[in-house]
């Protein structure tokens, strides 16, 4: 086996344009906590009548740590928080053709739209393919039309949206964003699972390095140690210029406070349909705008990776026994110490899902939506199952392109909408 290195795992993902983070973060050590207040206290004028702001509490949170601040918010729709229309910004000025979810366009920062924060081995794919349906569907709706001078066809346009990796690494405040001309979104995924997910697409199954008990667990350690924030780093204002394990437990969960509140929704992979339906809610759409098709990367399938198309089909991510010895590591305390901090987000997002059922939607009015939305999946899955074909068969096969599903996005981005389209056209 060879030993695994800090070398070995920055060379590992250097190759990845979305694993652009500094492998060695700025540390400030010496500053007191409050030198950060701007970004740590929480806005104490936030509505309470739907929840906003920590809650007190003694209870243990998830067998990670106990504070005195629950960080929890309720998640409001745009029509009940806001008087501006919904985000659906429409770029008249650039040609008919013009499409905003191109590569190069979505990977710009922005400030405005529809703006999905998307996270590494969080059903990405999945829920970027929620993102492209949705910015069609408030498209259509606003009648966002223009005709193409070549031929007199009317080009239906898009709504401005970002859905890639990087566009957020490079927008340099989350914060800083036009509240009023924009919706932030994303989607968190179980700490141990995403990184156990990551560990296997990325440094065994694409990188060919050798999976052992003892690779993981030292994989597990260094990850953790030099990313100890997780997904709470994608979505945080300003965290490469802190230190987290340098502050106490009620620290960070101001931190985590104020960066919840910062974002207009945010939905939890384990409560997959729960969450499509509060955003759903959210921006007052149809059940079938958040219906999901199809993922070209779905772990464990054959698939011709962006960043490594050379390689042609190959198969990432499919799920491996976990060794005795890692099963043991991941209840330790250690484990729990390590990945504390992302799991006070994790639990954070997840007390404000429920607060947003009960004192938002209410049960009786989400338990509706919610029957209406597995429905439609339901339709969905039946109507399109066998017929979306993407860029590799089940044995690892190539498909030409000509007979690939269409997608909105590469990378397999909304791959089959043509199929949603046949039962649940936009209107």
């Amino acid at each position: 086996m060879l030993p695994i290195t800090q070398a070995t795992i920055a060379i590992c993902f250097s190759s990845f344009a979305f694993h652009s983070v500094h492998l060695i973060h700025t540390t400030i050590r010496n500053q007191s906590f409050e030198e950060y207040a701007d970004i740590l206290v929480v806005n104490q004028t936030t509505t309470k009548q739907f929840g906003h702001g920590p809650s007190k509490s003694s209870s243990i949170i998830g067998d990670t740590h106990v504070t005195s601040i629950m960080p929890n918010r309720s998640f409001v729709p745009w029509r009940e928080e806001n008087n501006n229309p919904l985000p659906c910004i429409i770029d008249l000025q650039e040609g008919p053709d013009f499409n905003p979810l191109g590569h190069v366009i979505s990977n710009q920062p922005s400030n405005e739209g529809l703006l999905f924060v998307k996270i590494e081995k969080a059903a990405s794919t999945t829920i970027s393919s929620v993102a492209a349906r949705i910015a069609h569907a408030l498209a259509h709706r606003v009648d966002a039309n223009v005709t193409r001078p070549e031929d007199g066809l009317k080009v239906s346009k898009i709504c401005k949206t970002r859905l890639s990796h990087l566009w957020s690494k490079r927008t340099e405040k989350l914060s800083k964003r036009d509240k009023d001309k924009s919706f932030l979104w994303t989607f968190l995924k179980d700490p141990t699972k995403r990184l156990l997910s990551i560990y296997f697409f990325f440094i065994i199954d694409l990188k060919k390095n050798h999976y052992s008990e003892e690779h993981l667990i030292e994989w597990l350690r260094y990850e953790t140690a030099r990313n100890p924030g997780g997904q709470l780093r994608e979505i945080a204002d300003r965290l490469h210029e802190v230190n987290l394990t340098d502050f106490s437990d009620e620290e960070i969960d101001l931190y985590i406070q104020k960066t919840i509140d910062n974002m207009n929704f945010i939905g939890l992979v384990e409560r997959m349909n729960e969450s499509l339906v509060l955003l759903q809610l959210m921006l007052d759409l149809h059940p079938s705008d958040v219906a999901i098709v199809a993922s070209s990367k779905m772990a464990g399938d054959y698939m011709i990776f962006d960043a490594d198309k050379k390689a042609g089909c190959q198969r990432l991510g499919y799920k491996r026994d976990i060794f005795p010895g890692v099963q043991n590591f991941l209840k330790s305390d250690e484990w729990k110490q390590l990945t504390k901090i992302e799991y006070m987000l994790y639990d954070a997002v997840n007390r404000s899902i429920d607060q947003t059922i009960e004192t938002v939607i209410g049960r009786d009015r989400f338990d509706t939506a919610l029957k209406k939305f597995e429905e439609v999946q339901h339709q969905v899955t039946e109507h399109c199952s066998g017929k979306i074909v993407l860029d590799c068969t089940a044995n690892g096969t190539i498909i030409p392109l000509k007979k690939r599903s269409k997608c909105y996005k590469k990378g397999g981005i909304g791959c089959g909408h043509e199929c949603l389209d046949e039962i649940y056209p936009l209107e």
